[in-house]
């Protein structure tokens, strides 16, 4: 609640009436004190909050970074009450176009809002500003107005820079796994059984046998899965609201993916954080929507680090296996331990090293002694022969995968 300038004057003038009546005897000065100050109280009393209904809609509860998603905001009072209503837009979303502030007993909104950074937007509110037919008390209520988007990481293109990075990315493409199933190459020689076809009949090993059929079986074919570590450590998050470690992680993440999906790889998402979790793109999903999703509906939280990631993930990873590390390497001293266990299952590691000092410094936060621990980190996994792709802040991802080091 405020007073408005005439709101102030009427206390003022009311309390300076009174107590001029009562000390002096007047009567009619104490009585006009007394009109003053009973005019706030009923303003009070007409400035509660309003009875109204609101109701949402969300073009697109589900989109792309940076793709416009229109919203309609419906308001009516339930008294026929004139307010003036005004939406506020979570952190990270910004207006594109149409208004977000309306008046009159019955409100429409339609605007378009755009997500700058990857995240989950929930609406809380409208701001609902409710005054006096004598403009002396100003009072602010919410009215409830649910509503959620959720905007998936941009996808930035990689092909461009396949040539130059290829030795950076992690991936395998269809492999044999040393057992017969229904590939292309020849596997072993056997007797033929009941339910073979003709076509597998080798008729040249028959006839030396002159005796009975062989069948030639084909190696079984797989695709690789492709094991992403994500960072999702508390310490992930810093940055600004529209600039941070995770909204990177992300990106690439989801252009990575993409790219993978080309090569018939699979990416597998191990998340460390708030403890380890796997998580598995759904038959088809191969631009891992879904994954995306389920890691956009929680904040970076917690402090797990990637060596207890690695200990989760050891049992089921393939010798020779492509894995890949995303993360800003603040305050996790075992990330070269972690690295050196997968190399040695001889994977064939790569380390995307986002600038986690540079997000610190856009936080306002001390950065000279985690840019020395980002360099002997660097140094560590380059001594252990692993694959490091430096990403500076601001650059794209196909220009840091073009420079990798190896």
């Amino acid at each position: 609640m405020s007073l408005t300038p005439q709101g102030r004057a009427a206390l003022v003038a009311g309390a300076a009436a009174v107590g001029l009546g009562l000390a002096v005897g007047s009567l009619l000065a104490a009585a006009l004190g007394a009109s003053l100050l009973a005019a706030l109280a009923w303003a009070l009393l007409a400035t509660r909050a309003p009875r109204a209904r609101a109701a949402r809609r969300v073009g697109a509860s589900i989109a792309r970074e940076g793709e416009p998603v229109q919203v309609e905001v419906g308001v009516e009072s339930l008294e026929g009450a004139r307010i003036e209503v005004e939406d506020a837009l979570p952190p990270g979303l910004e207006a594109a176009e149409g208004d977000l502030i309306g008046q009159g007993a019955r409100v429409g909104l339609a605007f378009a809002v755009v997500a700058r950074v990857p995240g989950r937007f929930v609406f809380r509110g409208l701001t609902a500003r409710v005054s006096d037919p004598l403009g002396l008390v100003e009072r602010t209520h919410v009215i409830e107005a649910p509503g959620e988007i959720v905007a998936l990481p941009r996808v930035e293109d990689l092909r461009g820079s396949l040539a130059a990075s290829r030795r950076f990315l992690p991936a395998s493409g269809i492999h044999l796994v040393g057992q017969a199933g229904g590939g292309s190459d020849f596997f072993a020689l056997r007797d033929y059984q009941p339910g073979d076809t003709l076509r597998d009949v080798n008729w040249r090993a028959s006839a030396r046998t002159g005796r009975k059929l062989i069948v030639s079986q084909r190696e079984m074919e797989s695709q690789a899965e492709a094991t992403v570590f994500l960072d999702a450590r508390g310490l992930s998050r810093v940055g600004t609201v529209g600039n941070h470690a995770w909204a990177d992680e992300l990106r690439a993440l989801a252009s990575l993916a993409a790219l993978l999906a080309r090569r018939r790889d699979r990416p597998v998402v191990v998340r460390y954080g708030e403890g380890v979790e796997t998580l598995r793109a759904a038959p088809g999903d191969a631009a891992l929507a879904g994954v995306l999703a389920s890691l956009l509906a929680r904040e970076p939280a917690g402090g797990a680090t990637l060596r207890e990631a690695v200990d989760a993930a050891l049992p089921r990873l393939r010798r020779r296996a492509p894995a890949l590390v995303l993360s800003p390497l603040l305050d996790d001293p075992t990330v070269a331990d972690a690295v050196a266990a997968l190399r040695a299952l001889e994977l064939d590691v790569v380390v995307l090293a986002l600038d986690g000092p540079a997000f610190l410094a856009l936080a306002g936060e001390p950065t000279e002694e985690a840019r020395a621990q980002r360099e002997r980190t660097l140094s560590a996994l380059r001594a252990h022969g692993v694959r490091v792709v430096d990403w500076r802040l601001s650059e794209r991802l196909a220009l840091a995968l073009a420079r990798g080091e190896a």
